[in-house]
């Protein structure tokens, strides 16, 4: 018993120096503050956070072996991210007038982050990836299981990287880019590199890829299947649409999506335009061929009366439905919002159509996600040998 509250008083002790490790965001913005020198120069703004990730990923370290865990650079990363997303969060609230720490930033840093869909990808960095990393900093230290919550983050921060470096490369803001982008160099290998480690977590499997069918599969009505399948055939189609429209189609059709759905696809004006086609051009690269393999199974399962799940697909679909959350709150903000700089905000109408297509996309990827995955575990003994 006394082993066992040691451990449970050691892991409190953990998430408590994790979440402060985190708020040293405040610490360094107020002290980034108080020199002029750093906060008015684009290079300077830039060496502090590259010494800053350097420090902390450092000093995580010693404070992960003082505290009696296994020194892990897995752990020490995920610190360091912690640290950044409440940088980010700050940001997003200094972007609304609620601070003004960190105002610096947009002007010698990534002023690209001056638009709606700066603020969205920023808030959605300070909240959503702050608690997925919070718990996979904890996770990797204290031997918990990371698969879930390590392929929502990582198809989340993947999908976000192409749409944030392009979107800013080739937008309204490409004349603008600092030294300071070179801090996202992080997020772009390690998320892969993580996603490796997470895959390699899951059960061992056998040569056969297909399960067994158990209760739980069983109860997968033809009706369900063919709605997925429907779903997934119908993303296909809306995404090579949006691309279409997004890279200046002149047809009439096109002309008026542009102008009437998604005002943000035909005007160029916009500060998030650039990131919104970007995302429209990720969905048709590499979220359509994870669209057509779904919907490949599901009719070859209409048709055989086979079940196709696999825990190839419950990972995939997992993966595919935290690059979609990251997405929809970025590019829905966008099209909602108007916003550039620090004018006021102003919303812009979207009509009902815009919202037909938006609210399946938000919410169906998470769903057959979920129902994957709920499958996937429930047949995770019962793998059939051949």
């Amino acid at each position: 018993m006394v082993v066992h509250g040691g451990l449970k008083n050691a892991e409190a002790t953990l998430l408590i120096v994790l979440i402060a490790l985190s708020l040293q965001a405040v610490t360094l913005l107020k002290l980034v503050d108080c020199v002029p020198l750093l906060r008015s120069s684009p290079a300077g703004v830039a060496i502090v956070g590259i010494v800053s990730l350097g420090g902390l990923f450092a000093g995580a370290l010693a404070v992960f072996r003082r505290l009696g865990f296994q020194p892990s650079p897995t752990a020490c990363f995920f610190a360091v991210v912690l640290w950044s997303s409440q940088v980010d969060l700050l940001l997003a609230t200094a972007h609304v007038g609620g601070t003004t720490l960190g105002l610096f930033y947009f002007e010698h840093g990534e002023e690209y982050f001056m638009s709606s869909w700066g603020f969205w990808a920023l808030a959605w960095d300070g909240t959503a990836h702050y608690v997925l990393q919070l718990y996979l900093a904890f996770a990797t230290l204290t031997g918990r299981p990371r698969r879930l919550a390590g392929l929502l983050w990582c198809g989340s921060i993947i999908n976000s990287m192409p749409v944030l470096l392009m979107g800013a490369a080739t937008g309204s803001f490409s004349s603008t880019i600092k030294p300071s982008t070179a801090l996202n160099a992080p997020y772009v290998l390690a998320p892969l590199a993580f996603l490796r480690l997470v895959w390699s977590e899951a059960p061992g499997r056998s040569a056969a890829s297909r399960r067994t069918v158990t209760a739980e599969v069983s109860r997968r009505s033809t009706a369900s299947v063919l709605l997925w399948a429907c779903f997934h055939a119908l993303a296909i189609a809306v995404h090579v649409w949006r691309a279409v429209v997004s890279l200046g189609c002149r047809s009439p059709t096109a002309q008026w999506w542009a102008t009437e759905i998604e005002p943000i696809l035909g005007d160029a004006s916009r500060g998030s335009h650039g990131f919104v086609v970007v995302q429209c051009l990720v969905f048709f690269f590499y979220y359509i061929p994870f669209h057509a393999w779904a919907a490949l199974l599901a009719f070859r399962e209409l048709a055989t009366g086979v079940p196709q799940m696999s825990r190839e697909l419950a990972s995939i679909a997992m993966l595919i439905a935290g690059g979609y959350a990251q997405a929809q709150i970025t590019s829905i903000g966008s099209a909602a919002l108007s916003w550039r700089g620090f004018a006021p905000l102003a919303t812009v109408p979207l009509p009902l159509t815009y919202w037909l297509v938006a609210a399946p996309l938000s919410l169906l990827p998470a769903a057959f996600a979920a129902s994957c995955w709920q499958i996937d575990t429930a047949t995770a003994g019962t793998v059939s040998v051949a």
